[in-house]
């Protein structure tokens, strides 16, 4: 408690436990840690003072604290998919209609297509990739006919 973070926090009249009549000023110090508060009561002269017949200090200790780096993280990554799902957004109304005129379906294909980054089961993950995989199998069949 001889720390120099130690602070006197107040003084003020109490009841003496051994005398419920006496009255007398006293001291309140505590120490405040990263991971623990410490505080002790004594009296005006230093002593340090008893209540129900126990000495008035202790410590608490507390886990140590967290740094909010994943929450960050997570949170920008959430935040950077929202801006560009608002950008594909604005670019498919900027350009819908001159791209309706050419082909109605566009965008109906474009968003059943994609399977990039923005997926939120990993059913449709392994699901694309399967396709994908079936495709190219195909191809290099076509091509291994074609030669022979």
């Amino acid at each position: 408690m001889n720390r120099n973070k130690q602070v006197l926090v107040d003084r003020a009249n109490v009841c003496d436990s051994t005398n419920k009549t006496m009255k007398q000023l006293y001291n309140i110090a505590l120490d405040i840690g990263t991971s623990s508060v410490g505080w002790c009561v004594t009296d005006m002269n230093g002593k340090l003072m008893k209540f129900k017949r126990r000495n008035m200090w202790g410590a608490r200790l507390f886990d140590k604290g967290q740094t909010a780096e994943t929450r960050r993280l997570k949170r920008s990554l959430r935040r950077r998919y929202a801006r560009r799902r608002q950008r594909i957004i604005l670019l498919q109304n900027l350009l819908g209609d001159m791209v309706n005129q050419k082909d109605k379906n566009f965008f109906v294909r474009l968003n059943e297509s994609f399977c990039g980054s923005v997926i939120r089961q990993k059913n449709q993950i392994i699901y694309c990739l399967q396709i994908r995989i079936i495709r190219i199998k195909n191809i290099i069949r076509n091509i291994q006919q074609s030669i022979i």
